[in-house]
């Protein structure tokens, strides 16, 4: 469940607006629709970018879902609301 979950949205603002990167901007409107909490990361910040590139992923947006039990973290790439909801069993 949502409570024993927490969430890390790894983003890009794609330049100076964020809503050029429609995909990223729908993930993060159906987060706040539905009360997800998650961090965004904004990947044109060196810094971020960095840590982005650890993981070898080259699409964006990206959701890291760890569990705070169990610590397993969970990847998805792209806009994918029902592997969300699958993974924090909603």
């Amino acid at each position: 469940t949502l409570d024993q979950k927490t969430t890390w949205l790894s983003s890009t603002f794609c330049g100076e607006e964020p809503n050029n990167c429609s995909f990223c901007a729908k993930l993060k409107s159906w987060l706040d629709e539905n009360n997800i909490p998650y961090i965004n990361r904004d990947i044109d910040v060196p810094e971020i970018q960095k840590e982005f590139e650890k993981f070898n992923i080259y699409g964006i947006p990206v959701i890291f879902i760890t569990d705070k039990n169990t610590k397993k973290t969970t990847r998805i790439v792209g806009f994918q609301p029902d592997a969300i909801k699958q993974v924090l069993e909603l």
